[in-house]
């Protein structure tokens, strides 16, 4: 075993919940969920690399490593380049979300995407469906050059 090999971890912020946290080790895959903590009633900065999410059970990722922006869905690591696509279908019963570049399938998963979080008439400015619905944040950040640098510049 090499000891003076350096073990990436990288902070990941829950999407739906601000407290839950999951650190996610880049060299074997393995992740642990954690909680932000209060000291003194204060939050202590932390520096957050991605978001993440439970789709179907399954880990689904978005994150920043070594300045490449990444897709972790399950066990595959997708980075995401020039090419790669999301494509999102979505009907009443589930959604799936299928990444690609170009003809070629590099993953998909089917998911049950809940409206009962979506508060009807929610007065809540600027409040949009991707904010309730992972798969759908995922492919308007992949789809738009410009979040992906605004990511890869605050991750």
């Amino acid at each position: 075993m090499d000891i003076n090999k350096e073990i990436v971890v990288l902070t990941l912020q829950s999407k739906k919940t601000y407290f839950r946290l999951l650190e996610l080790n880049c060299e074997d895959g393995s992740c642990r969920e954690t909680t932000r903590r209060a000291i003194d009633g204060k939050f202590l900065p932390i520096k957050i690399n991605g978001v993440f999410d439970f789709l179907s059970e399954i880990l689904v990722a978005l994150y920043v490593s070594n300045g490449a922006i990444f897709l972790k869905i399950g066990n595959i690591v997708i980075q995401i380049v020039n090419g790669v696509t999301v494509v999102l279908d979505r009907d009443k019963m589930a959604s799936t979300l299928t990444v690609v570049h170009g003809s070629r399938v590099l993953a998909s998963l089917s998911y049950v995407c809940s409206v009962d979080e979506k508060i009807k008439d929610d007065p809540t400015p600027f409040i949009e469906d991707e904010d309730f619905d992972f798969g759908l944040f995922l492919k308007n950040v992949i789809s738009s050059r410009e979040r992906i640098k605004v990511l890869q510049e605050n991750w």
